[in-house]
Protein backbone atom coordinates (compact mmCIF):
# COMPACT_ATOMS: atom_id res chain seq x y z
CA UNK A 1 0.00 0.00 0.00
CA UNK A 2 1.32 3.15 -1.15
CA UNK A 3 1.12 5.95 1.68
CA UNK A 4 3.85 7.18 0.83
CA UNK A 5 2.72 10.96 1.05
CA UNK A 6 4.49 13.60 -0.93
CA UNK A 7 7.15 11.06 -1.18
CA UNK A 8 4.86 9.35 -3.54
CA UNK A 9 6.12 11.52 -6.15
CA UNK A 10 9.72 9.78 -6.30
CA UNK A 11 7.84 6.32 -5.97
CA UNK A 12 5.40 6.70 -8.89
CA UNK A 13 6.05 9.86 -10.35
CA UNK A 14 2.43 11.10 -8.59
CA UNK A 15 1.40 14.38 -8.85
CA UNK A 16 1.76 16.28 -5.45
CA UNK A 17 2.05 19.55 -3.72
CA UNK A 18 2.57 20.09 -0.37
CA UNK A 19 0.04 22.09 1.98
CA UNK A 20 1.45 23.42 4.68
CA UNK A 21 -0.55 23.28 7.89
CA UNK A 22 -0.50 24.63 11.62
CA UNK A 23 -2.01 24.15 14.47
CA UNK A 24 -1.68 25.36 18.48
CA UNK A 25 -1.35 23.25 21.19
CA UNK A 26 -3.11 24.66 24.66
CA UNK A 27 -3.92 22.81 27.86
CA UNK A 28 -7.44 22.04 28.87
CA UNK A 29 -6.87 20.60 32.52
CA UNK A 30 -9.34 22.78 33.98
CA UNK A 31 -7.10 25.00 36.07
CA UNK A 32 -7.22 28.83 34.11
CA UNK A 33 -10.17 27.99 31.79
CA UNK A 34 -13.48 25.82 32.38
CA UNK A 35 -12.09 21.99 30.67
CA UNK A 36 -13.53 21.74 26.92
CA UNK A 37 -14.65 18.22 26.30
CA UNK A 38 -16.45 18.52 22.79
CA UNK A 39 -14.76 19.58 19.05
CA UNK A 40 -16.15 23.09 18.17
CA UNK A 41 -15.23 23.63 14.15
CA UNK A 42 -16.38 26.14 11.85
CA UNK A 43 -15.74 25.01 8.21
CA UNK A 44 -13.65 27.27 6.04
CA UNK A 45 -16.30 30.41 4.08
CA UNK A 46 -15.67 30.97 0.55
CA UNK A 47 -17.35 33.92 1.18
CA UNK A 48 -15.03 35.86 3.42
CA UNK A 49 -11.38 36.39 2.39
CA UNK A 50 -8.74 34.27 3.96
CA UNK A 51 -7.78 31.85 5.88
CA UNK A 52 -11.43 31.63 8.46
CA UNK A 53 -11.43 28.01 9.66
CA UNK A 54 -11.83 27.33 13.14
CA UNK A 55 -11.29 24.16 15.10
CA UNK A 56 -10.98 23.53 18.82
CA UNK A 57 -10.48 20.01 19.56
CA UNK A 58 -9.79 17.67 22.93
CA UNK A 59 -6.68 15.58 22.61
CA UNK A 60 -6.44 13.98 25.72
CA UNK A 61 -7.14 14.68 28.77
CA UNK A 62 -5.25 17.46 29.13
CA UNK A 63 -4.89 18.85 26.12
CA UNK A 64 -6.57 21.27 23.20
CA UNK A 65 -5.49 21.09 19.49
CA UNK A 66 -6.33 24.82 17.80
CA UNK A 67 -6.57 25.40 14.02
CA UNK A 68 -6.52 25.04 11.46
CA UNK A 69 -4.45 27.03 8.58
CA UNK A 70 -3.40 25.75 5.33
CA UNK A 71 -0.98 27.34 3.05
CA UNK A 72 -0.20 25.71 -0.64
CA UNK A 73 2.88 24.93 -1.72
CA UNK A 74 4.37 26.21 1.46
CA UNK A 75 7.55 24.05 2.94
CA UNK A 76 9.14 25.51 5.65
CA UNK A 77 8.32 23.91 9.17
CA UNK A 78 10.36 26.23 11.28
CA UNK A 79 7.07 28.43 12.18
CA UNK A 80 6.38 29.72 15.80
CA UNK A 81 3.70 31.68 16.96
CA UNK A 82 5.96 34.75 17.11
CA UNK A 83 7.74 34.46 13.66
CA UNK A 84 4.47 33.66 11.60
CA UNK A 85 1.21 36.49 11.80
CA UNK A 86 -1.08 33.45 10.01
CA UNK A 87 -0.65 31.65 12.88
CA UNK A 88 -0.95 34.19 15.15
CA UNK A 89 -4.17 34.63 13.31
CA UNK A 90 -5.46 31.12 13.91
CA UNK A 91 -5.03 31.72 17.33
CA UNK A 92 -7.01 34.74 17.45
CA UNK A 93 -9.73 33.45 15.34
CA UNK A 94 -10.18 30.58 17.96
CA UNK A 95 -10.40 33.15 20.87
CA UNK A 96 -12.79 35.12 19.02
CA UNK A 97 -14.91 32.06 18.36
CA UNK A 98 -14.61 30.95 21.99
CA UNK A 99 -13.81 33.95 24.24
CA UNK A 100 -13.01 31.47 27.35
CA UNK A 101 -9.27 30.63 25.17
CA UNK A 102 -8.18 33.98 26.42
CA UNK A 103 -7.66 32.29 29.48
CA UNK A 104 -6.03 29.00 27.71
CA UNK A 105 -1.95 28.46 28.62
CA UNK A 106 0.07 27.51 25.40
CA UNK A 107 2.02 24.21 25.68
CA UNK A 108 5.28 25.22 26.62
CA UNK A 109 6.95 22.58 24.73
CA UNK A 110 6.08 23.08 21.13
CA UNK A 111 3.22 24.83 21.09
CA UNK A 112 2.98 25.34 17.21
CA UNK A 113 2.77 22.70 14.80
CA UNK A 114 3.57 22.69 11.66
CA UNK A 115 3.32 20.02 8.81
CA UNK A 116 2.90 18.98 5.49
CA UNK A 117 -0.29 17.35 3.95
CA UNK A 118 0.17 15.68 1.05
CA UNK A 119 -2.27 16.92 -1.27
CA UNK A 120 -2.68 15.63 -5.33
CA UNK A 121 -4.39 17.61 -8.11
CA UNK A 122 -7.89 15.77 -8.35
CA UNK A 123 -8.24 14.65 -5.08
CA UNK A 124 -6.94 11.16 -3.06
CA UNK A 125 -6.13 8.43 -5.03
CA UNK A 126 -7.30 5.22 -3.43
CA UNK A 127 -7.51 2.52 -6.04
CA UNK A 128 -5.25 -0.27 -7.18
CA UNK A 129 -2.96 0.41 -9.53
CA UNK A 130 -3.79 -2.12 -12.59
CA UNK A 131 -1.30 -4.31 -14.08
CA UNK A 132 0.38 -4.05 -10.39
CA UNK A 133 -0.03 -5.41 -7.01
CA UNK A 134 -0.06 -1.86 -6.06
CA UNK A 135 -2.29 0.01 -3.77
CA UNK A 136 -2.47 3.99 -3.37
CA UNK A 137 -3.39 5.81 -0.90
CA UNK A 138 -2.25 8.95 -1.22
CA UNK A 139 -3.20 13.19 -1.71
CA UNK A 140 -6.05 13.51 0.76
CA UNK A 141 -4.41 17.14 1.58
CA UNK A 142 -6.27 19.04 4.31
CA UNK A 143 -9.25 16.46 4.09
CA UNK A 144 -6.89 13.68 5.35
CA UNK A 145 -8.33 13.36 8.90
CA UNK A 146 -11.89 13.90 7.63
CA UNK A 147 -11.33 10.85 5.03
CA UNK A 148 -8.80 8.89 6.83
CA UNK A 149 -11.34 5.93 8.22
CA UNK A 150 -12.93 5.65 4.81
CA UNK A 151 -10.13 5.35 2.70
CA UNK A 152 -8.41 2.94 4.96
CA UNK A 153 -11.57 0.84 4.71
CA UNK A 154 -11.77 0.92 1.45
CA UNK A 155 -7.72 -0.05 0.99
CA UNK A 156 -8.69 -3.02 3.35
CA UNK A 157 -11.71 -4.10 0.85
CA UNK A 158 -9.10 -3.71 -1.59
CA UNK A 159 -6.58 -6.01 0.30
CA UNK A 160 -9.63 -8.40 1.08
CA UNK A 161 -10.04 -8.75 -3.22
CA UNK A 162 -6.46 -9.61 -3.29
CA UNK A 163 -6.04 -13.47 -3.50
CA UNK A 164 -2.59 -13.86 -2.55
CA UNK A 165 -0.71 -13.09 0.98
CA UNK A 166 0.65 -9.16 1.58
CA UNK A 167 4.08 -8.58 2.09
CA UNK A 168 5.22 -5.33 3.43
CA UNK A 169 8.61 -3.98 1.71
CA UNK A 170 9.88 -0.89 3.70
CA UNK A 171 11.19 1.74 1.06
CA UNK A 172 14.21 4.05 2.76
CA UNK A 173 13.62 6.27 0.62
CA UNK A 174 10.31 7.91 1.23
CA UNK A 175 9.92 6.12 4.29
CA UNK A 176 6.95 4.54 3.38
CA UNK A 177 5.87 0.82 2.94
CA UNK A 178 4.52 -0.90 0.46
CA UNK A 179 2.43 -3.78 0.69
CA UNK A 180 2.87 -6.27 -2.00
CA UNK A 181 0.39 -8.93 -2.86
CA UNK A 182 2.91 -12.25 -3.08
Amino acid sequence: VNCAGLGSTELTGESMYPLRTALVQVHNDGRRMPRITAAHCLTDDAGIEGQNTVAVIPRGTDRLVLGELIEPGKTATDLTLDSHRPTQQLLTRCIEFLPMLREAQLVAARPVRIGLLPARPGGPRVEHQPGTRILHNVGHGAAALTLSWGCALRIVELLQQADDKVTVVADKVAGAALALAS
